[in-house]
């Protein structure tokens, strides 16, 4: 996924495994994203433990800032990282 579709999922297009990215850069009405079990897991537990409103976005962040936390997630490792190489 591109981080701007990432930072667009909303809470009710979560559905176990699978997001519904609405409005992608493809240019299609939708797609569809399947994502391990353990990282929907992990998903589901974090917007249950922030207690996020189906209508609004599951991080509550701007590109600026997303980039900021996997340059440092990076930097953490010793490797040069951007969202971009997350895909």
């Amino acid at each position: 996924m591109r981080v701007g579709e990432v930072l667009k999922l909303k809470v009710k297009n979560v559905h176990g495994r699978k997001l519904v990215l609405s409005e992608p850069k493809s240019g299609n009405q939708t797609e569809i994203v399947f994502i391990p079990k353990k990282v929907a897991d992990r998903l589901r537990n974090y917007i249950s433990s922030v207690n996020i409103e189906d209508d609004h976005n599951v991080f509550p962040i701007g590109y600026t800032r997303a980039r900021e936390i996997v340059q440092n997630a990076g930097k953490m490792i010793n490797v040069n990282l951007n969202p971009h190489d997350l895909r």
